[in-house]
């Protein structure tokens, strides 16, 4: 039996998150896994209250996270610069388009709880 010399950093780790039904998995490096959990204990985040608030920044189009998404995609190596334009013009017709009709995320919830009230629901 040959033995493998195990290096740091370059071995591959594979991640999972449980959320109910669905599976999430990613491959990290072992370097990458310890940085990530230092970091987390280090801002007393728990890895299932990181992953929701990435993911819930990411249904909320929080656009800080847009912004690194943004820059992350760029530097893929299957990145497509006519996607990203696509991207771009959607995000610019979602913005014209709230401001044309001044309405925020927080108004928008307010006019379907005003809409459920008056249904009964």
């Amino acid at each position: 039996m040959v033995d493998k010399e195990y290096k740091y950093g370059q071995t591959r780790k594979q991640f999972q998150r449980y959320e109910g039904k669905e599976v999430y998995s990613t491959v990290i490096t072992d370097g990458e896994h310890a940085q990530f959990i230092i970091k987390l204990k280090h801002e007393s985040f728990t890895k299932a209250h990181f992953f929701r608030a990435v993911i819930r920044g990411y249904i909320n189009d929080d656009k800080d996270l847009e912004k690194y998404l943004d820059e992350y995609r760029k530097n893929m190596a299957r990145y497509s610069g006519g996607k990203q334009k696509i991207l771009d013009k959607e995000r610019k017709g979602s913005k014209e388009t709230e401001d044309k009709f001044a309405l925020n995320k927080e108004e928008i919830e307010d006019m379907y709880d005003l809409f459920d009230e008056e249904m009964g629901l």
